[in-house]
């Protein structure tokens, strides 16, 4: 990525942090491939040597090696739509700026490391004139709130940036009981791996391959 994109991605991790510390249920949060353009940025950062979070030098597929069957890829071009944010499970967001140059890159990465990808189910819970992708701290916010709440049309109508044209749909049953707790991870690439690097009640983490 580029200087500009890379900015953009710690600044959205920045963005992430802040919602984290606000969460009445946080997760752990992990960012992985920390020796990265990306991530050597994020630890020159002022004040992220505070975050109370999971750094490692390592790409996620180390981190987690011993739970791989239990590691999710979020991507928006995934067949999969999550619905259940799992206790045990590890959510990693792949921190990509420029989704349209890079379009189809963490289903690649996904796919290379032989792990399972879902994404969030957006065009299952509004109505919008654009496609599933999502800034980094927006994927955080909205599955933090979710795992609070356990439904994902409110939330994502209340994260989500409006656009012209976006309405919310009709919940559907299989929405409402979204959520057992989960963690998820995330790493400097401009993504996520782990425990909310981490786990959210699974981890969510961040791959940060700059």
């Amino acid at each position: 990525m580029s200087f500009k994109e890379l900015r953009s991605l710690a600044q959205q991790l920045t963005y992430a942090y802040g919602a984290l510390k606000r969460s009445a249920r946080p997760m752990p949060l992990h960012f992985t491939s920390m020796n990265s353009p990306a991530g050597l940025l994020i630890k020159e950062a002022p004040g992220t040597e505070n975050w109370k979070v999971h750094m490692h030098e390592d790409k996620y597929t180390h981190v987690f090696a011993d739970r791989l069957a239990s590691v999710y890829y979020l991507s928006p071009e995934a067949d999969e739509v999550l619905w259940e944010i799992e206790r045990d499970a590890v959510y990693v967001i792949g921190g990509i700026v420029d989704r349209n140059r890079l379009k189809g890159t963490s289903l690649e990465r996904a796919k290379a490391d032989n792990v399972k990808c879902v994404r969030l189910p957006i065009a299952e819970s509004l109505k919008r004139p654009v496609g599933n992708s999502l800034n980094v701290n927006h994927v955080v916010e909205v599955m933090l709130k979710v795992r609070e709440r356990g439904e994902w049309a409110t939330v994502l109508e209340e994260v989500v940036p409006r656009r012209k044209g976006m309405r919310p749909t009709v919940f559907s049953d299989k929405a409402k009981g979204a959520c057992s707790g989960s963690q998820s991870t995330r790493g400097s690439r401009g993504g996520s791996d782990g425990e909310k690097s981490g786990e959210s009640g699974g981890e969510s983490g961040g791959d940060g391959d700059g």
